[in-house]
Order: C-alpha cells, then sequence, then structure tokens
C-alpha cells in the first residue's frame, strides 16, 4: 500500500495534469503570438500602428500548457497582432492594432474555463 505522501503526490500530478487540459507542451514560461495562426499576419505592421494592453490572468498553474491555451484564446480576438504570456508574472501583453479598435474588455471576454483576465494598471 501506498504511503500518504506517495497518494498525495500523485494527486497533486493529476490535479495539475487536469487544470492545464492535460497538454504537455515544451517551452519556456513566455510565448509569442507570432506563431499563432490566428494572430500571425503576412506582412508586418509598423509598431507605431499597435498598442500594447497588459491583463492580469489568474487561472494559469503550470508553466508548460497554460501560456500557450491563454496565447490562443487572446490572438482568437481580431486585430490582436501578437501576445506574450509571462506564467512568472500572470501577465499577458498584448499588442492590438490601432485602427481594429479593440477593448480591454474583449481581451479579458476571450480568456475562457479557468483563466480569469483583468486589466493591469
Amino acid at each position: 500500500m501506498m504511503s500518504r505522501w506517495k497518494l498525495w503526490l500523485v494527486l497533486v500530478a493529476l490535479v495539475g495534469l487536469v487544470a492545464c487540459g492535460g497538454k504537455e507542451e515544451g517551452g519556456d514560461d513566455t510565448t509569442d503570438g507570432n506563431d499563432s495562426g490566428a494572430a500571425a499576419q503576412s506582412e508586418s505592421v509598423d509598431e507605431a500602428m499597435l498598442t500594447s494592453i497588459t491583463l492580469e490572468v489568474d487561472g494559469m498553474v503550470c508553466g508548460e500548457a497554460c501560456p500557450p491555451r491563454v496565447k490562443e484564446q487572446l490572438a482568437s480576438v481580431e486585430g490582436v497582432e501578437s501576445c506574450t504570456v509571462d506564467y512568472p508574472t500572470k501577465t499577458a501583453v498584448v499588442k492590438v492594432r490601432k485602427d481594429a479598435h479593440v477593448e480591454p474588455e474583449q481581451l479579458v471576454a476571450a480568456l475562457k474555463g479557468d483563466f480569469k483576465g483583468s486589466v493591469k494598471n
């Protein structure tokens, strides 16, 4: 029979897998939205045409699977050019086209599941 600490360890590992969708993705703690089909553009946009919106993202419980999921959800908003998600600080910096008139509330609403966002001041 397993000792209590082994059962605890197995339980914690299972909770982490379930919370992150069970995905095993490599990479570091940050992800760049330029590789996302929804946010990538065939032509580069001048930085002067972009504005940044910083969000605090609650609900990320792991550094491997959660940041790509957050990035994918934010990149689904029309007008998003790139997104960088930082797991240690639980933040996302989203660059949007000024002409798209993306409101921070649209980005917050794009976060689904366990992820909850708020605009960082």
